[in-house]
């Protein structure tokens, strides 16, 4: 018999299978504006998008949208991040009052730092343990970007949220 946990992993796998094999063939997206954009193919970007996807999906919440202004903001401070070897938040007040975000009313961000050799199973398991980043992928938003960054032996990894 499956403990509790084993049994909430286990949903969670199931959950994430079936969220992949949903988007397998699928590799576009909307940004906020309604135009179609591409999504990340594969890799860690890819894969965190997916997961999270799927713990919004183990409780009910729909799926967060593939934004690429978004991953390109998360792309960025995950660059910033490992260049300047500084762990902490990006300034998302200045990023929303700038006139290249004005389609969005509300922005939120999750940062993590480790090894490159963490997977995208072990990023999304830190975020959903930390009741703050947990309440970013479970909260409002409706879309999402994400940015990954293996420099100097650690990994830098970004989620940007948006409400459109």
């Amino acid at each position: 018999m499956l403990s509790s946990l084993g049994t909430r992993r286990a949903r969670l796998l199931a959950s994430a299978l079936v969220v992949a094999t949903l988007t397998a063939g699928c590799f576009t997206g909307q940004s906020h504006s309604g135009r179609e954009i591409p999504l990340p193919a594969s890799g860690l970007t890819r894969e965190v998008y997916d997961l999270v996807n799927a713990d919004r999906a183990a409780i009910g919440l729909p799926a967060l949208t593939w934004d690429a202004q978004l991953g390109g903001l998360a792309q960025s401070w995950s660059e910033t991040m490992a260049s300047t070897g500084s762990f902490e938040h990006s300034d998302l007040d200045a990023t929303l009052a700038s006139p290249e975000f004005d389609g969005f009313r509300r922005l939120g961000e999750n940062i993590l730092v480790g090894s490159c050799n963490m997977t995208a199973a072990e990023m999304e398991k830190a975020w959903m343990n930390s009741p703050g980043h947990r309440a970013n992928i479970l909260g409002g938003f409706n879309a999402i970007g994400v940015g990954v960054v293996c420099s100097g032996g650690r990994v830098w990894a970004t989620q940007s949220f948006g409400t459109a």
